[in-house]
């Protein structure tokens, strides 16, 4: 078994599922898959067990905090020493994988972010969920200044043994993505990112899109500052 797996939560993704796992496999041939299917309707979970890929099918959806945590759950039962999380969608390159891995393995901390703000370009991202994301970013490091957080809301990321422990039990259902970076600041968890480049998404949109971005915002923001005032976990 590997040291590490790679967690895939996936809901209705099957124009992209199938390119995704082939990505992971063509790009890191030894590391463990382990697909989370969040009670999707279309064809999803057929493509994942026809690929042979390890699935948990979930009966109810969850949502993509539920999803992953699941996932998480799986990782630190099964004794991993780490779980990297990769979107179904296409969107996160499965090649910058190993690069996450050996940010992980050279330098001390509980996450590493796959970040598309570290000077890389990328067409990947929208104009509002720049500005979004940059708001986001902007707080978290307000409230927590020892962190420099270039981009909270991604969801490419390696979640080490620590941090796996805490988030199997505490794990937000909605926005898990910053506020899990708070929360992990919050316990004193050493945060670290690395430049990727993202490609835009095969399916499915941006939470932080349309006319409930402003209500996103408000509630990010808000869940953030309450997890700033809270007691460790």
């Amino acid at each position: 078994m590997s040291r590490y797996c790679v967690i895939v939560p996936c809901f209705n993704e099957e124009q992209a599922i199938l390119k995704t796992i082939q990505d992971i496999r063509s790009a890191n041939p030894k590391i463990d898959i382990i697909a989370i299917n969040d009670a999707s309707s279309d064809k999803s979970k057929e493509i994942l067990i026809k690929a042979g890929v390890k699935t948990l099918d979930l009966t109810n959806n969850l949502g993509i905090g539920g999803c992953v945590q699941t996932g998480y759950q799986y990782a630190l039962v099964h004794g991993y020493e780490a779980a990297i999380q990769i979107d179904g969608d296409g969107q996160h390159p499965a090649h910058e994988i190993r690069s996450l891995i050996e940010k992980y393995e050279t330098y001390p901390c509980s996450i590493v972010i796959g970040s598309r703000n570290l000077g890389i370009s990328s067409d990947s991202t929208s104009r509002l969920r720049k500005m979004g994301t940059s708001v986001i970013n902007t707080w978290i490091n307000l409230l927590f200044p020892k962190l420099s957080i270039t981009d909270s809301t991604s969801g490419f990321r390696l979640i080490g043994k620590e941090a796996l422990e805490l988030f199997s039990k505490d794990y937000s259902a909605d926005y898990p993505e910053p506020i899990s970076v708070a929360v992990a600041a919050q316990n004193s968890f050493k945060i670290s990112e690395i430049a990727v480049e993202m490609s835009p998404r095969i399916t499915g949109k941006s939470s932080i899109a349309g006319v409930s971005s402003v209500m996103y915002m408000i509630r990010v923001l808000s869940f953030i500052t309450l997890v700033r005032i809270r007691e460790k976990n």
